[in-house]
């Protein structure tokens, strides 16, 4: 029954879709990466990196890579930066595999804090800190990144599975 088959438009290709990056480009990303959370350039030479209106996306580098390059696809591989405004923000699976081998901008919660954190949605924190996003991490677990804003004010934005888990 040839009516009952929904017929698909073909999908209007635009800037929303993912593009490899210039080398200038991703010399701007491993730089903010090393400058805020002094993560070495070097550990990104296995991969490369997309970019849509509101993220950047890292693969695995392999030899065949280039042959879907021009590809419209919808997503590329991990989500590592989120572009919220003029301001980049590092997502919970990123701080997850590299949050390790940040040397900068990581921030050792006392578990109650980090429930309180995950549960309220912003704490006061017992030093000054600059403002900008943290790698929090707590119970050697990089559970994603929070706010710091005023110094002492850390609002969350961790990630709602993250929330859940440590409120569970």
């Amino acid at each position: 029954m040839q009516g009952d088959f929904i017929h698909t438009r073909s999908i209007q290709w635009d800037s929303s879709w993912p593009r490899l990056l210039s080398r200038d480009e991703r010399y701007a990303i491993l730089h903010y990466l090393e400058e805020d959370f002094g993560i070495p350039p070097a550990v990104f030479i296995p991969y490369v990196f997309f970019k849509t209106s509101r993220a950047y996306y890292m693969v695995r580098q392999h030899p065949c890579l280039h042959e879907i390059c021009n590809l419209k696809i919808q997503n590329a591989g991990l989500p590592a930066i989120r572009i919220l405004g003029r301001h980049l923000k590092p997502t919970t699976q990123f701080a997850q595999l590299f949050g390790p081998m940040a040397t900068k901008r990581v921030l050792r919660l006392e578990w109650d804090d980090l429930r309180k954190l995950a549960k309220v949605g912003e704490i006061r924190l017992k030093k000054r800190l600059a403002n900008g996003f943290y790698l929090v991490n707590s119970q050697e677990f990089f559970w994603g990144f929070s706010l710091v804003k005023e110094g002492e004010r850390l609002i969350s934005y961790l990630s709602k599975q993250m929330k859940s888990a440590l409120l569970s």
